[in-house]
């Protein structure tokens, strides 16, 4: 069934309700987007740790930070009204934005200022992060746009993956552990932050010197670096436009995650006695690498938990980021960022991105989109 989604939202749109909801929210754009982000300028005093390989370069509070995924953050979710508001509050969405002004010297010969500032993000509402998950959206936009007919309810995927299950499988019961490794893709976010919180406890686990630990790169989409200047040129540094090696984690950088993950509240509370900030400590309590991989984490275990009750004829109580309302917003939201990451991977002279899939994936979700508001 090539249109899976199609006809699941077509279904779904005879709802008058959904159908009511989803107008509403179509008609509610968020057009205050300076407190998508905290902007610091000042110097943020947190714990050092020697020995580290990428993430030397930040603080602690930026590391926990900068490492969710772009479709997780309200500043690249955000609609934008065309390319030069992008331009100017995107910048919000860098950890760590550096950009120079030209001027002259009190001799009159050019001279170049650098500044540097530090954006600690706002993410989106949790429950819709968690359908994100349920959904199977990836961070991957440049994918061909036949990567949506895999988005559309557990039930139904589970139900075609029933009805085509391989010849070789006679047995009358599958695992809903096998089930799920075949209804979620290697890209999906789910499917990436499940395995980067199992690298982490593999990590703990590791009673050597930590060589039989393989650098790991992050597969989902994350800024961790821009450079600007005065006439809004913003050049981001993500792991889509980066060479690999930029932002490899080596064992060192997963052992310090691992370990900041068991400790991550006495951390932030002791970031805040040096720092006394308690705006930014409120944003990095619920804006957190780990708080996103404890979401991820309980949408694992309710999807295994849903596959054995429809495997065994049983009702299951539905979670509320379940709700089909919440996969229009996720769509949406998806498109915002689309656009607003071809735009900031565009400034980029290292892209290579796939320009024609990104256009056949906006075109799509356009489509789709449009056919909600008639």
């Amino acid at each position: 069934m090539s249109n899976k989604l199609e006809e699941y939202i077509k279904t779904l749109l005879e709802d008058q309700s959904l159908y009511n909801e989803l107008s509403t929210l179509l008609n509610n754009t968020n057009t205050n987007f300076s407190t998508c982000s905290y902007v610091s300028n000042e110097l943020i005093i947190t714990p050092t740790t020697t020995g580290l390989s990428f993430l030397a370069n930040y603080n602690f509070l930026t590391i926990v930070n900068m490492l969710i995924p772009d479709l997780f953050l309200e500043c690249t979710t955000n609609s934008y009204n065309n390319d030069q508001e992008r331009s100017i509050y995107l910048q919000n969405s860098c950890p760590v934005y550096t950009y120079t002004i030209e001027g002259k010297n009190d001799y009159g010969n050019p001279s170049e200022s650098v500044n540097i500032t530090l954006n600690f993000q706002n993410i989106i509402d949790p429950e819709l992060i968690a359908a994100f998950f349920y959904f199977n959206f990836t961070t991957d936009y440049t994918e061909d746009s036949t990567q949506f007919v895999r988005l559309i309810s557990l039930e139904k995927r589970v139900e075609d993956y029933l009805l085509n299950k391989p010849s070789n499988n006679s047995s009358k019961y599958t695992e809903p552990q096998t089930i799920f490794a075949e209804i979620f893709s290697s890209n999906s976010i789910l499917v990436q932050i499940i395995e980067f919180s199992n690298k982490l406890n593999e990590v703990l686990g590791v009673n050597k010197n930590g060589t039989n630990i393989c650098q790991y790169n992050i597969p989902w989409l994350f800024t961790y670096n821009c450079l600007g200047n005065i006439v809004n040129i913003l050049i981001p540094y993500n792991s889509f436009n980066s060479n690999k090696s930029l932002y490899a984690l080596e064992y060192s950088d997963l052992f310090y995650l691992s370990n900041i993950r068991l400790t991550i509240t006495t951390l932030i509370e002791s970031a805040y006695k040096y720092n006394q900030n308690k705006e930014l400590i409120n944003i990095i309590k619920k804006s957190n690498i780990f708080n996103i991989i404890e979401i991820a984490l309980a949408v694992y275990n309710n999807i295994l938990q849903q596959i054995s009750y429809i495997l065994s004829n049983k009702i299951y109580v539905e979670q509320p980021y379940q709700n089909p309302i919440n996969l229009f917003k996720c769509l949406i939201l998806y498109y915002n960022y689309v656009q607003n990451a071809t735009f900031l991977n565009n400034q980029s002279t290292s892209s290579n991105i796939n320009i024609k899939n990104t256009n056949n994936t906006l075109l799509y979700l356009e489509k789709l989109i449009a056919n909600f508001n008639k």
